[in-house]
């Protein structure tokens, strides 16, 4: 498992001190009145969460969040039926 620290200063995400936030792409966040908004999501398991797909799929996550200026954001926000979210 990846381990993560966020740096304040510069408000980019970083890996062991290596700035990842050119390796990861920005996801389209969806809006109302978009259905898949409203459809309930299922629950990862801890195998599912702490494969290098889903990491991946976090790291995009956060850099959407961060270049949309977010605080938060949830995977059903970008069009995936699961439940998780990045703050």
């Amino acid at each position: 498992m990846k381990l993560w620290r966020h740096c304040p200063v510069v408000n980019r995400r970083f890996y062991y001190g290596v700035n990842i936030q050119g390796m990861a792409k920005k996801l389209t966040i969806l809006t109302e009145p978009n259905p898949l908004l409203r459809r309930k999501g299922r629950d990862l398991s801890f195998a599912e969460l702490t494969s290098p797909k889903m990491q991946s799929f976090i790291d995009d996550m956060i850099k959407t969040m961060y270049e949309a200026d977010g605080v938060g954001l949830a995977a059903r926000q970008v069009g995936e039926d699961i439940n998780l979210a990045v703050i």
